[in-house]
């Protein structure tokens, strides 16, 4: 890589994304071993902050649009400049994995296969920035 990358300097993991099929006994150890709290949940996910405000994310094999989580973990990299971080997996080949989403908060984040195949994130929180 001889390409500039600074655009690509991550400042924390703020982000943890787990799919399975044992998605009561994943929330029993998040809730209960770790402690974390619990942010929202839904039919199929529950969110939680852990004491550092990093967002652990929990997802039944079942929950939909998270069908590609099936390396384990997805950590969520955070990078100062989000729109340079993607343009930069794109023009080197990297495999941008569905659609970039940007939340009502501002935050967003792309998912995309790293070059040991298993998937990843870039993350912005602009809270952070």
């Amino acid at each position: 890589m001889t390409e500039d990358t600074s655009k690509l300097k991550s400042t924390a993991i703020t982000f943890v994304g787990v799919r399975t099929d044992k998605y009561a006994e994943m929330k029993e150890f998040v809730e209960g071993a770790l402690g974390y709290a619990k942010k929202s949940e839904e039919d199929g996910f529950t969110a939680y902050q852990s004491p550092q405000s990093q967002r652990v994310e929990i997802f039944d094999v079942t929950y939909p649009g998270k069908e590609y989580f099936i390396t384990g973990p997805v950590p969520g990299f955070e990078v100062v400049d989000f729109d340079g971080a993607v343009d930069w997996l794109r023009r080197n080949s990297y495999e941008v994995l569905g659609e970039i989403v940007t939340s009502s908060s501002g935050t967003r984040w792309a998912h995309f296969r790293g070059p040991d195949g298993n998937v990843y994130e870039f993350v912005y929180h602009p809270e952070l920035h």
